[in-house]
This record gives structure tokens, C-alpha cells and sequence, in this order.
């Protein structure tokens, strides 16, 4: 089963907006999405703007994502317009996509300290 990525971005011409945006992601629709069937989500306010702000959810599987699209998701985008009009100057792009590669550091080291110790490692051995 592959994991499925569904991406709200919604760009602001008032910063005051984003961040009501971004308080009511963390304080409502996150957890709404999150019962609905999500696995996790992240808010994230991209660094180009001020003004951009990602919300992005995974789904454990197609299947999964399917039952949030034909159950919850037109009610809770509903809420989100309702409240976030084209009339305050905010426009939504929703996008989905299957997850083709995804991959953590394992390591409880910093990659760099780690890295440093193989390289000391390999100088002591000489």
C-alpha cells in the first residue's frame, strides 16, 4: 500500500490572515482531518512568504484517502472557505499524490557528528 499525501497551500495577501489560518489549522482542522482518516499532518509556513502556508496530511493508503474524499473532506473544505473567503484575499490549492520514496535518518547522532567519527576513524586506522 502506498502512502498518499493530500496538500491544502493556501497564499494570503495579509499576514494577519495567515496567521488566523495557521491558529485555526493547529486549533480545529488538523485534529478534524486527523479523525477523519489522516495518519499525521504538518503546518508549515513556507520561508519564500510570509503569506504561504501548507498544510499537508498522509493517508495510510489510496483506499483511505478515497473514504475521506467522498466522506468528510467536501464538508470540512466548506468550513475552511466559509471562514477564509475569497473576500479576505486567500486562495486554496488542494493537491494529492502516492508517496514514491520516503526515508528518515536513523541515526541518534547529528548526521555531521556521525560522519566526523567515521572520518576520525579512518584517520586513526592510517
Amino acid at each position: 500500500m502506498a502512502l498518499v499525501t493530500y496538500t491544502i497551500t493556501a497564499t494570503f495577501e495579509d499576514r494577519s490572515v495567515a496567521d488566523e489560518y495557521i491558529d485555526w489549522l493547529k486549533d480545529e482542522h488538523v485534529d478534524a482531518v486527523l479523525a477523519a482518516g489522516a495518519t499525521d499532518a504538518e503546518v508549515i509556513r513556507l520561508d519564500d512568504s510570509a503569506w504561504v502556508v501548507e498544510a499537508r496530511f498522509h493517508f495510510a493508503s489510496r483506499d483511505a484517502f478515497s473514504q475521506f474524499e467522498l466522506g468528510d473532506a467536501p464538508r470540512l473544505a466548506q468550513a475552511e472557505v466559509r471562514r477564509f473567503t475569497p473576500a479576505r484575499a486567500v486562495q486554496f490549492v488542494r493537491t494529492a499524490g502516492t508517496v514514491a520514496h520516503s526515508q528518515a535518518w536513523r541515526s541518534t547522532a547529528t548526521p555531521h557528528v556521525q560522519r566526523a567519527g567515521i572520518v576520525q576513524s579512518a584517520i586513526q586506522g592510517l
